[in-house]
Order: structure tokens, then C-alpha cells, then sequence
């Protein structure tokens, strides 16, 4: 088991740091999603795509990654949480991404990693640092670690995050959901609440603010700026 977790996770970090510039048009031509523009007749088909693409663009934003890269990763098998952990960490740390990952794997847990790092105090968010320290699992680390970089880098309210993350949202929906706030001015509780009771979808949302799905990557570049 250890094998293979090292193996695909080592695969990951090869299509994070070396993927050439013909995988990448090679990646953002794939056909992963079906439906990647927005239909009126059918709303909700292009629900999948825009929350992947809006938190994939994110991502390699926070980073400073090649979103295709990121997309590589994720069709290789590397879970989401791991992508979160492995970057922030490396990032704090100045640790290359294939000792963390190395160390992830003999440990078996990324909390047990970040309190073997022993990093100053002030160096984690106080989240992070308190699961971390409570022994927490990868899913509640990674969600720490999502809402602390979507608080710094968007100057979201952490209360705002934590109200989403308490009616549910998932990282993704919770990204989507601000980007959508940010273009329509509206509460991104509201939307996601209102998305959750099938009063619209997604793809309503966004289409009501004149953007179409590809200009979601452009959109957060600015918002981050």
C-alpha cells in the first residue's frame, strides 16, 4: 500500500514540475467534461466543469502552478486534499513537495507531518495549527488550509467561511460561490444556499452576471491581484 500511495503521489509531483508545453495544450483540450459551456435548455450539465475550473484556476493562482498542471495531477489519481497540504506546506517550509509528500507517506497522516515540521508558531494559520495539534484528519486539514488561503488571497471573513462550511459547502462550492458573489454582489451564502434548494443552479448564476465559463480563469486572476 505504501508502494503504491508513493507512486501516485511521485506521478503527481512529475506532472506538477515538468510537464511540457505540448501535455499542457494536450490537458486543456482534453474531454474530461462533456459540457463546458453553458445551456439554458440544460443549466445544471456545466455544474461539474465550473466547479473543477473555478477551483482548479484558484488553485494554480495560490500557488503560482500552471492550471493545466493542476489538471494533470488530478486525472493522475492525486486527491484534492493532498494537492492543498503538499503546496501549503512547501510553501511555509521551504520543503520540496517530494520530501513532504515522502514524509506523508511514512507517517500515514498530514497533521503528524506538520507537528513533526515544528514550524514557528505564527507560520500556519490558527486553524491549521489547531487541527494539526488536535491529531485532525487529511479531509478537515485540507478544508483549513483552503479556507485560510480563500480568506488571505480574496479577504474573505473567516465567519463567512465557516457559515459555508456549516451549511456543507465543500471547497469547491465554496469557491465557486464567493467568485459568484463577487460578480453579482449578492451573498455567497445566498447563492449557495438558493443552489442547494434547486431554486437555481450554477450555471444560472453565472450566466445572469454575462460571463460564460471560460472567462472564470481571467476573472479570479483579477479578483487576486
Amino acid at each position: 500500500m505504501r508502494m503504491k500511495f508513493l507512486a501516485v503521489l511521485f506521478f503527481g509531483v512529475a506532472l506538477l514540475t515538468a510537464a511540457t508545453a505540448s501535455a499542457r495544450e494536450s490537458t486543456i483540450n482534453c474531454h474530461c467534461f462533456k459540457d463546458r459551456s453553458y445551456d439554458p435548455e440544460q443549466p445544471h450539465k456545466v455544474t461539474d466543469y465550473l466547479l473543477a475550473t473555478t477551483h482548479n484556476s484558484f488553485f494554480a493562482q495560490a500557488f503560482a502552478l500552471n492550471k493545466a498542471d493542476v489538471v494533470r495531477a488530478r486525472m493522475g489519481g492525486i486527491a484534492g486534499e493532498d494537492l492543498w497540504l503538499v503546496h501549503y506546506l512547501s510553501e511555509k517550509s521551504g520543503i520540496h513537495t517530494r520530501e513532504l509528500m515522502d514524509t506523508r507517506a511514512d507517517k500515514g497522516f498530514w497533521s503528524v507531518v506538520v507537528r513533526e515540521l515544528s514550524l514557528p508558531a505564527n507560520a500556519l494559520g490558527a486553524q491549521v495549527q489547531a487541527i494539526a495539534q488536535q491529531g485532525g484528519d487529511d479531509a478537515a486539514l485540507a478544508a483549513a488550509v483552503a479556507d485560510e488561503t480563500a480568506s488571505r488571497l480574496l479577504a474573505v471573513e473567516a465567519a463567512e467561511l465557516k457559515s459555508l462550511r456549516d451549511s456543507g459547502a465543500g471547497t469547491q462550492q465554496i469557491l465557486l460561490a464567493i467568485f459568484l458573489s463577487r460578480q453579482t454582489g449578492r451573498p455567497a451564502g445566498d447563492i449557495y444556499a438558493e443552489v442547494q434548494a434547486q431554486k437555481i443552479t450554477w450555471g444560472e448564476v453565472l450566466a445572469s452576471t454575462g460571463l460564460s465559463p471560460a472567462q472564470i480563469e481571467p476573472e479570479i486572476v483579477k479578483l487576486m491581484q
